[in-house]
Formats: structure tokens, sequence, C-alpha cells
């Protein structure tokens, strides 16, 4: 079945039509964090639905954060990594996680170490409020509230 532009009504149809077509995008607005060791670029936007391709250098670390407006699929691409999320982790890494996707909803806690590859993925999102960036919607460990 293809899933055609507004076909979608939550993150699992939605990641559907990502999957489909993000290839095919191109980039609307890319910011970068983490000193320059990371970068996100907006590739889809449409209602309270967006994805972003997230580019991390080697061995960045990700201290422990929240989303506190957005549920996301986070769709691996390449490279490799640790991720925790709440108090389970996750091995990133080719051999095994291929078409692997994480889902990490609004305030939950999570945080990372990138391999030696770098890390590249798609994060899948609905929000609660108009999208930004994931980078923008940010809060610490200390600010998060569990759901």
């Amino acid at each position: 079945m293809t899933v055609r532009l507004n076909d979608y009504h939550d993150l699992p149809s939605y990641r559907r039509y990502v999957l489909a077509h993000w290839q095919t995008w191109e980039e609307m607005r890319a910011f970068t964090f983490r000193d320059g060791q990371a970068v996100t670029t907006i590739l889809h936007t449409d209602g309270s639905f967006q994805t972003e391709r997230v580019d991390m250098a080697p061995y960045t670390e990700i201290e422990p954060h929240c989303h506190p407006h957005i549920d996301s699929l986070e769709f691996y691409l390449a490279g490799s990594a640790v991720i925790q999320i709440r108090h389970r982790q996750f091995h990133l890494h080719p051999s095994r996680a291929s078409r692997l996707c994480l889902p990490i909803f609004h305030n939950t806690l999570h945080s990372g170490v990138v391999g030696q590859d770098g890390l590249s993925f798609l994060s899948i999102q609905r929000w609660s409020i108009p999208p930004t960036s994931a980078t923008l919607d940010w809060a610490t460990e200390h600010t998060c509230v569990s759901v």
C-alpha cells in the first residue's frame, strides 16, 4: 500500500510515509549543535509531523535529556552508538541495527555515546506544539517531567 501526502494520522503511518519518500526530499533548514559535533536537518514538515536527519561526529557524548513536546521514532541509518532510553541500553551497529526504529516519547529521558563511525538517523516526529527542531525542544535531566 502506498501512503500519499496526508494519509498519515499517527506516528506509525507517518513513519511509513517517511521511509517511502525521505530520500527524495530537499533539505529545508539545518541546525548545528554540540559545538559543531552534530547537525540536524529538517527534511519535511506537515502540520504537527516533522522529520529531521541527525548526523553526529564520532565520540560525541549526548547528556541525559528529553524533548517535552515531541513523540518520535528514531530510525537508524548508519554508524554506531550506545543509546540509553530510560534504563534500557541499545547498541547500534551496522551489523545488527539495520531497519531499527527506537520510540522516544515526550519527556522520556535518553542519552548516548556515539562510536568511532559517527551516527546518522532519521527522527520521525509528532509535535504537541508547532514544530521547530529537536535541538530547540530540549530539557535537561533535572527538568524532564516523567510520563
